[in-house]
């Protein structure tokens, strides 16, 4: 499994890991719960939230991220995208569909782009993060 940060737009120039958020930024979620991987900002002015995931684990993935996104914004901090990193897409591929013209966004089977508190998800399989990864970015 990838835990290094995806380069959609090239390198962040701006990194907190999910402990430099809990002691840096305050993010202090419930117990039963756990935050994203990763909170950073790329050069083009995104700012970012990356969770990294098995196979077959995107309901988790997305759980953290309703975790994450929404204390991140009460922080007066900023989210515009989200990504998941899976080795595989399981199951859950019956819910959704990935635009691959559109940087992967994640959607429901409606057509609808999947957002958490305004930020547009995006999948990428961990084949598809060493590709970017070989060119520098997206």
């Amino acid at each position: 499994m990838s835990d290094e940060i995806v380069p959609l737009y090239g390198k962040p120039d701006t990194v907190f890991s999910e402990a430099d958020m809990k002691t840096k930024l305050g993010i202090s979620p419930n117990p039963n719960q756990k935050i994203a991987d990763w909170y950073f900002h790329y050069a083009n002015c995104l700012w970012a939230v990356q969770e990294s995931k098995s196979k077959y684990h995107l309901s988790m993935a997305l759980k953290q991220l309703r975790s994450t996104i929404p204390q991140l914004l009460e922080k007066g901090r900023k989210v515009q995208i989200a990504i998941v990193v899976m080795e595989r897409f399981g199951r859950e591929k019956q819910m959704y569909d990935v635009d691959k013209n559109r940087n992967n966004v994640l959607m429901l089977k409606s057509g609808k782009d999947l957002k958490i508190s305004g930020a547009t998800i995006h999948l990428f399989l961990e084949r598809e993060v060493r590709e970017i990864r070989a060119r520098g970015n997206l």
